[in-house]
């Protein structure tokens, strides 16, 4: 009899810790310290270093299972809006391309 619910117990907890997501101080730090680095040089929109951390952000997005909700069944959402000449302006300018990562957890909660 023990031993059944010692191996029941371990059969809950093994499912449990699969399904529920694990969030430690160093896994952030990671995160936060790749999307800050020099070479991601500010992450400027339209740029090359912005392109990374929206596919680095999606990956992060698909191993956590998050519904993608982006264009083309991906989590990114590509757009064009027109880039002002100095960051003071807040019209004109030259059109760029970008990108939104977009996931979403249903919770099941009646309001989201």
């Amino acid at each position: 009899m023990r031993k059944k619910i010692i191996l029941a117990i371990g059969c809950c907890l093994a499912l449990t810790s699969s399904f529920a997501q694990q969030i430690s101080t160093e896994k952030i730090k990671q995160h936060i310290k790749f999307l800050s680095s020099d070479s991601m040089k500010g992450r400027e929109t339209g740029s090359p270093e912005d392109l990374i951390a929206a596919n680095y952000i999606s990956k992060q997005f698909a191993e956590l299972q998050l519904e993608s909700k982006g264009n083309n069944n991906t989590y990114l959402f590509h757009y064009q809006f027109k880039k002002p000449a100095s960051p003071h302006d807040t019209i004109g300018g030259e059109p760029v391309s970008t990108q939104d990562v977009v996931g979403y957890l249903d919770n099941k909660a009646d309001y989201t």
